[in-house]
C-alpha cells in the first residue's frame, strides 16, 4: 500500500539541510522517496496523510530501557513478586507508551526471564504493538553486583565467558555487563569497578568471536577505564564517579574510548520535561557536574547517544523526548545535534544504520511527526502528532 505523508520541514536525521514543505512516499513498510512537494508527484493510487506543518523525523531510538521495570521507587522490588507471564504483560504496556512516546526502537538492558525476547518476537510477527526491540536478555554481573536479582552471576573470567554463552544461546542481540555497582544495588558500590580490564576484554572478545556487541554499565571511573581499555561497544552512563566522593574525570580513558571508536550512551533519566524550574534544579543538584563532565566528554570528540534509563524511577517510557530537551539545555547538544544522537547515530551504534536512523529512500517507514520546530523550539520535540512504525500510523 502507498501512503503520501504531507508536513511541514522535514529533518532527516543526519544533519543535513532540512527540506520545507516535505513530502515522504511510502511503500509498504520502506520509505520511497524523501523531498519538498512541489519536487515529487503523488501517485494516483496512494492513500494521502496530511499532518499540516508538523515537522517529520526520523522516529526516535531508546538505546537504553528495562520494559520489565515500572518507573516507580519499587521498580526492583517488585520483580521479586511477578511471574514470568505478568512481566511481558507488564513489559508490553511499556512498549507501547515507548512507541506513543515517538521511539521507535529500544534497545532493552537487561530483564527477567527473557521476557524481552519473547516480547520481541510478539512484536516482530505483528501480535503486540511497540518499537522494535534489541534484547540484552539476563545482565551478566558479579556475585552481589548491580542487577544481581535478575542477571546471571559470574565472577571468575571462566564463569563470565559461559555468561556470555549462556545468554547468546538464549537469543539475544547485544550483551549487556555490570562493569560497575549501580544505584538500583545499593550495597553494590556504585563507583568502584566489579571486573578487572582483562576480564572485559576476555567478555567482549568472546561476544564478538559470537556476532554481539558488548553494553556496559558504568558509573565510576575506574570501571569506565577498564570498558575503555577492553573496547566494550557501548558505555552506558559514563557518569565519572571517583572512587570516594565526588566526580573523577579521566582523560586517558576518553583518549581510549575517541580512539577506539566506541560509544557513550548519555542516560538522561527521571520525569523530564525540561520546565525552568525543572532546569535549575538539575543543575544545582549532582547531576549539574556530572552533565559538565559529560559535555566536556563530547567536546573531546567521542560519539554520543542520548537513552534515558525508562523504567527506573521516575522515568517514564513516554518521556523520551523531555531527555532530548535536557541534552540541549543541560548538556551542550545543539537540537540538530540531539535529535542525531537519538535517530543517526544511535542507529549506527546497534548497527542497523542501513534500516533505520534517517528518512532516506529504502529505510524503514519509521517517522515521528511533531507540532512546531524542534531546530527553533527543542521542546517541540515534546509535541507529537503523529507516530508511523514501518509505515503503520501508531499515534
Amino acid at each position: 500500500m502507498l501512503k503520501a505523508i504531507k508536513g511541514g520541514l522535514i529533518i532527516n536525521g543526519k544533519g543535513e539541510a532540512p527540506i520545507p514543505d516535505g513530502l515522504i512516499l511510502v511503500d509498504g513498510n520502506r520509505i520511497q522517496a524523501v523531498g519538498s512537494r512541489d519536487s515529487l508527484s503523488i501517485p494516483r493510487d496512494a492513500e494521502v496523510v496530511d499532518l499540516g506543518t508538523a515537522t517529520l523525523l526520523p522516529g526516535l531510538i531508546d538505546t537504553h530501557v528495562h520494559l520489565v521495570m515500572n518507573a516507580k521507587e519499587d521498580c526492583v522490588t517488585s520483580l521479586a513478586h511477578k511471574s514470568a507471564v505478568e512481566s511481558v504483560v507488564e513489559a508490553a504496556a511499556n512498549a507501547r507508551l515507548a512507541l506513543r512516546g515517538g521511539v521507535t526502537t529500544v534497545r532493552d538492558c537487561a530483564d527477567v526471564f527473557g521476557v524481552t525476547l519473547t516480547l520481541k518476537r510478539a512484536i516482530d510477527e505483528g501480535h503486540l504493538d511497540g518499537p522494535r526491540i534489541l534484547a540484552c536478555g539476563l545482565p551478566i554481573t558479579t556475585t552481589a553486583g548491580h542487577l544481581h536479582y535478575m542477571g546471571i552471576s559470574a565472577d571468575s573470567t571462566e564463569e563470565v565467558l559461559k555468561a556470555v554463552r549462556t545468554v547468546v544461546a538464549m537469543g539475544v542481540d547485544w550483551v549487556k555487563v555490570c562493569a560497575t555497582g549501580g544505584g538500583l544495588t545499593p550495597d553494590s558500590n556504585v563507583s568502584r569497578a566489579q571486573y578487572s580490564a582483562e576480564t572485559l576484554t576476555a567478555l567482549v572478545q568472546d561476544a564478538h568471536r559470537l556476532g554481539r556487541k558488548v553494553a556496559a554499565h558504568a558509573h565510576g571511573t575506574e570501571g569506565i577505564m577498564n570498558c575503555a581499555i577492553a573496547g566494550t561497544d557501548s558505555i552506558e552512563h559514563c557518569s565519572w564517579m571517583g572512587e570516594e566522593d565526588g566526580h573523577r574525570y579521566d582523560a586517558d580513558a576518553v583518549d581510549l574510548i575517541r580512539k577506539k571508536g566506541l560509544y557513550v550512551s548519555h542516560t538522561i533519566t527521571g520525569p523530564r520535561t525540561g520546565s525552568p524550574e525543572e532546569l535549575e534544579e538539575l543543575l544545582e543538584s549532582e547531576y549539574g557536574e556530572r552533565f559538565a563532565l559529560l559535555r566536556r566528554t563530547m567536546e573531546e570528540g567521542v560519539r554520543m547517544v542520548i537513552s534515558s534509563d525508562a523504567g527506573v524511577p521516575d522515568t517514564r517510557f513516554e518521556d523520551f523526548g523531555g531527555g532530548l530537551v535536557i541534552a540541549v539545555k543541560c548538556c551542550g547538544f545543539s537540537p540538530m545535534g540531539a535529535i542525531i544522537a537519538a535517530t543517526s547515530r544511535a542507529a549506527e551504534m546497534l548497527g542497523m544504520a542501513d534500516r533505520i536512523g534517517s528518512l532516506e529512500p529504502g529505510k524503514s517507514a519509521d517517522i515521528l511527526a511533531v507540532d512546531g520546530d524542534p531546530l527553533q523550539d527543542i521542546y517541540a520535540i515534546r509535541r507529537i502528532a503523529g507516530v508511523f512504525k514501518d509505515g503503520r500510523r501508531f499515534v
